[in-house]
């Protein structure tokens, strides 16, 4: 799938847990939270497996186990399962347009899980009308001229076709060759590669790395990777037959309702020790009270960032992994009362070659674009570490004010606004050269968690295919 494809991926551990109220105790001053003692038998849920995130990879792993026989319980921050899968549906007329993710790899994996929740899909075709692109600094307003992107990656495709370790997962050889670890932006002028690398940066399925010149290149290869090149040719992607992918994932939580738990936040876990067995406890915040769940394996598809990983009691070993990572922010949605043209999408460009034509900055508004609703346009956001919403918001209506003066800019309002945090996540170039993904992929398991999410593959289509992998080996 592409971005928004990638923007896979899986949200988690907000703020929640001061909505939570005390545990039900079942004995006054028991203080023990892991306790099945300690709570009332009704807020005590035993399952098989417990995952934690309910997006793209949470939701599928869901419907997945459940098929195999599997009890489990599904434990999401927000409101309403499917994580960047993310529709809009204009309340006067109907119409849905999609503002997270576009399409969906054809491939057996996705097309049997469209399948499996009923909800029917259909051959991705571009419009045939399409707006004119003008390639312009958001800085100024003023046009890139003389500038067109290249629709050349043969030489690109050369380089990549010499690493084979992407199909599922990262799965490096050690040592890690030396260029995948390179940023970007040096890989870039070591082979040549100069007129693609601002057509990297737009590609969908890169769109959640920021900058991307100081990311490695092992990630950059990841997401704009075979699978992606594959989905250009015709009858190679896919999107909801009802324009709105969201409704596969609607249609999961109705499906899954009984077990799952929304707006909720794991707070404390306890979990065996390395080599032993024995069962994790999870401790969650729930809008109906504080639960505990007893799962004999947990399933992370959330992001694997710190602040989401510090209720699972991480030991050294998995903290001395998952700190090396860094995350990017990423937001998208739709716009309307912007006095845009519809006629026209606005392309961020920098003016200066030295990068390429990618905009300068740690954050930049990607585009400005009509969508297929009257006076409503669709933006992204990308920021090389996390930034409030708010900070995401002023520079959209930043943007707008360049091409539509400022009390337009004022006056943007903002019909749907996916927070999609952390964009991506990537180990900078010395810890995947010192064998990150190696240690990384080792604790597979480990202490009875397993991982999937954008971490290991940015769109959705192949995050399946490792997410389904992912769970036969837990059964192995």
């Amino acid at each position: 799938m592409s971005k928004l494809l990638s923007l896979t991926p899986l949200f988690l551990f907000s703020a929640l847990a001061s909505a939570a109220t005390n545990n039900h105790h079942g004995h006054h001053g028991c203080d023990d939270k892991f306790n099945a003692d300690c709570y009332a038998s009704g807020n005590v849920i035993t399952r098989d497996v417990a995952i934690i995130g309910g997006g793209s990879s949470g939701t599928f792993a869901a419907i997945t186990l459940k098929d195999l026989g599997k009890s489990i319980v599904v434990v999401e921050k927000a409101a309403q399962l499917g994580g960047h899968v993310e529709t809009y549906t204009d309340p006067t007329t109907g119409q849905t347009v999609d503002y997270g993710v576009q399409v969906f790899w054809n491939t057996s994996v996705v097309t049997d899980f469209f399948a499996r929740v009923k909800a029917p899909v259909k051959a991705f075709s571009p419009p045939s009308v399409r707006p004119t692109t003008i390639y312009a600094d958001f800085s100024t307003g003023e046009n890139v001229t003389d500038f067109t992107p290249s629709s050349d990656w043969s030489a690109y495709k050369t380089e990549l076709a010499k690493y084979p370790y992407f199909n599922r997962g990262f799965e490096l050889p050690t040592p890690v060759p030396e260029d995948l670890a390179l940023p970007f932006g040096e890989f870039v002028k070591k082979y040549d590669l100069q007129d693609i690398a601002y057509s990297a940066w737009v590609a969908p399925a890169v769109g959640g790395f920021g900058t991307i010149l100081d990311v490695p290149t092992a990630y950059i290869f990841k997401a704009q990777g075979d699978v992606t090149f594959s989905e250009s040719s015709p009858g190679a992607a896919l999107v909801s037959a009802t324009n709105n992918n969201h409704q596969a994932f609607a249609n999961a939580q109705t499906e899954l309702a009984s077990n799952i738990l929304l707006s909720s936040t794991v707070s404390a876990a306890s979990r065996p020790a390395a080599g032993a067995n024995g069962p994790v406890k999870l401790v969650v915040n729930t809008p109906s009270g504080t639960k505990l769940v007893i799962a004999s394996k947990v399933l992370f598809t959330a992001g694997q960032t710190t602040s989401n990983l510090a209720p699972l009691a991480l030991d050294s070993t998995e903290t001395a992994v998952f700190s090396q990572l860094k995350q990017t922010g990423f937001f998208s949605g739709l716009i309307s009362n912007t006095g845009l043209p519809a006629t026209i999408s606005y392309q961020n460009a920098g003016p200066s070659a030295d990068t390429f034509h990618i905009p300068e900055g740690t954050s930049n508004v990607m585009h400005l674009s009509p969508t297929a609703l009257t006076g409503v346009h669709s933006f992204w956001y990308q920021s090389d570490s996390p930034v409030s919403a708010d900070t995401a918001k002023q520079a959209v209506q930043a943007a707008v004010a360049q091409f539509a003066g400022e009390s337009n800019g004022a006056a943007t309002k903002f019909v749907a606004f996916g927070d999609h945090t952390p964009g991506g996540l990537y180990a900078p170039q010395e810890a995947t050269a010192n064998g990150f993904w190696a240690k990384l992929n080792a604790l597979q398991g480990y202490r009875g968690v397993w991982y999937t999410g954008l971490l290991f593959e940015p769109a959705s289509g192949p995050l399946w295919v490792f997410t389904k992998d992912l769970i036969t080996d837990m059964f192995a």
